[in-house]
């Protein structure tokens, strides 16, 4: 955003905006009226909070395309918003259940029930590939050994409010697996994870 732009004021972290626009000169559409719906009373006083507002902001981001409306990740950021207007903070089960619905609204959700190479079900031996696209069998596969819990555990999460997840303060058995996937996915590193994973991976 421009300093000298008069809309400048709007666009703040977390904001619910009502835009007219209009064709620019360039690739950026030209805003002639802004008016805002909701914003964060609560999202923005903590460190913790904005850290993961920033990063949710970015994973989404990393998987919508530009010019194409993307209602469900719309969604899944309006209801972060609500969540971080709870009074209990985000938590690391926040973090992996948001990574895994942008992963499951996106299509790229990795496997982790079957095997990626056989297709059988993976019980206690079992290991975890972002080439491979998920869980494998540890004669399948070539990847980092998980408890097969860790795999339960997101799947659970994936199906489960963000709202509810700042219930759920126990530590992960895989925090950064979805988070490490999505970088792998993409092709580069977020920006946003070093504060998140230090202030609510670690």
């Amino acid at each position: 955003r421009s300093p000298k732009s008069k809309f400048g004021r709007f666009f703040d972290l977390g904001n619910c905006l009502n835009l007219s626009l209009q064709r620019g000169k360039g690739d950026l559409p030209r805003v002639v009226s802004a008016g805002v719906n909701s914003a964060p009373q609560v999202g923005r006083d903590s460190i913790e909070r904005l850290a993961l507002l920033t990063y949710a902001c970015e994973v989404v981001g990393a998987f919508t395309v530009k010019d194409h409306p993307a209602p469900k990740m719309y969604r899944l950021l309006e209801a972060l918003l609500c969540s971080l207007e709870l009074p209990e903070p985000p938590t690391q089960a926040t973090v992996a259940a948001l990574d895994a619905k942008v992963l499951t609204f996106s299509g790229h959700m990795p496997s982790l029930r079957c095997c990626v190479h056989c297709g059988e079900p993976v019980g206690a031996a079992c290991v975890f590939s972002s080439s491979a696209g998920g869980v494998g069998h540890q004669e399948c596969v070539d990847g980092e050994s998980f408890p097969f819990a860790a795999f339960s555990e997101i799947e659970a999460l994936r199906r489960t409010s963000l709202a509810d997840t700042i219930y759920v303060t126990r530590k992960l058995k895989a925090p950064t697996l979805l988070t490490d996937f999505i970088e792998y996915t993409i092709g580069r590193e977020l920006k946003s994870r070093a504060m998140v994973q230090t202030l609510l991976l670690m």
